[in-house]
């Protein structure tokens, strides 16, 4: 559970710990964490999704925002995509950008004023910062729910926001790494314990990550990140 909230997206799962298996386990895997933030944030879809309908011009901005935070999350992504891969083979760098999650967290933690709602500033912010965090050890929902909270938005409104555009932004990356390697290699029994296991961890953790937000503990988070970058570094320079 612990590696769901810190790395927030499935693509940060290989590194360092461990690679979720096949082409076919992989995707299925991916598609549990994707099917997670859509139901436990239904009400919020179902909002956002019927006021388009109807023309509400809070849920037209709100939708807009989430398309536009998209947009410096693909640049970065796409344009830095050989760098972020060649980043999977340097474990010891990972661990080091694993604790720069966890000091970027306890930065975020001691802002105290969360009266700003999100606007066309803060989303280009929070777009950017999801796109660097698609280097592996740069926690997804940290830096973007940390960018949010030094914006000054509301905890909550801060991890709506940010659970949403990684539903787009995880269906995307898997979609074109399908496209690269398709799915092969695993039977349907384990393909459905994939789906289901991913699932429910991610369901759990998101629960688990939105209390903690509310308590205002996110730096519970950062210490967690300090010390498993830093055990890692450890154990990987000693095997080294």
């Amino acid at each position: 559970m612990a590696a769901h909230i810190q790395f927030g997206t499935p693509c940060h799962l290989p590194v360092p710990f461990g690679d979720p298996g096949p082409p076919g386990i992989r995707y299925c895997y991916y598609g549990g964490t994707i099917a997670a933030p859509i139901l436990y944030f239904r009400k919020k879809i179902l909002f956002v999704c019927l006021g388009i309908v109807a023309g509400e011009r809070h849920a037209l901005f709100y939708a807009a925002l989430i398309v536009l935070s998209g947009i410096p999350t693909g640049i970065i992504g796409f344009a830095g995509k050989q760098f972020f891969k060649d980043l999977y083979g340097q474990p010891f760098v990972v661990s080091l950008l694993i604790i720069v999650t966890g000091i970027f967290l306890f930065i975020a933690s001691a802002k105290k004023e969360h009266k700003a709602e999100i606007t066309i500033k803060s989303a280009l912010l929070i777009g950017i910062a999801q796109g660097i965090a698609v280097a592996p050890g740069i926690s997804r929902s940290g830096s973007t729910i940390g960018t949010a909270l030094l914006s000054g938005i509301k905890p909550k409104d801060a991890a709506e926001f940010s659970f949403l555009i990684g539903i787009p932004a995880m269906t995307i990356a898997t979609v074109l790494t399908f496209l690269e390697e398709p799915a092969s290699g695993a039977g349907f029994g384990p393909l459905v314990i994939a789906v289901i296991a991913a699932f429910i961890v991610w369901y759990a953790s998101i629960g688990l990550f939105m209390k903690i937000l509310q308590e205002n503990r996110l730096y519970y988070f950062a210490v967690y990140c300090v010390l498993a970058g830093s055990i890692f570094a450890v154990l990987i320079y000693l095997i080294g």
